[in-house]
């Protein structure tokens, strides 16, 4: 599955790094992505070239946009907490 991840994102990112007002929702899910990549062992294995140079260019952008979002917590994660 991570392999399969890493693929489907690979050709879209010349778009994703392309200066274009990107959906702040979208923006807060790769930057979720560039996350898993750091943290999970088979994410971090299948990080091609493309992927890292988005994360160094996009990369602070987008974690700002997620830190600033709004954060919707689902009935589950209520239940958790």
């Amino acid at each position: 599955m991570t392999y399969r991840l890493v693929c489907v994102l690979e050709p879209h990112i010349p778009a994703l790094v392309v200066v274009l007002p990107i959906d702040v929702e979208i923006q807060t899910q790769v930057d979720q992505f560039v996350v898993a990549c750091d943290v999970d062992e088979g994410l971090r294995a299948g990080v091609t070239a493309s992927i890292l140079a988005l994360k160094e260019t996009l990369g602070p952008a987008y974690h700002t946009a997620f830190v600033r979002g709004s954060k919707t917590v689902s009935k589950s994660q209520q239940e958790v907490r």
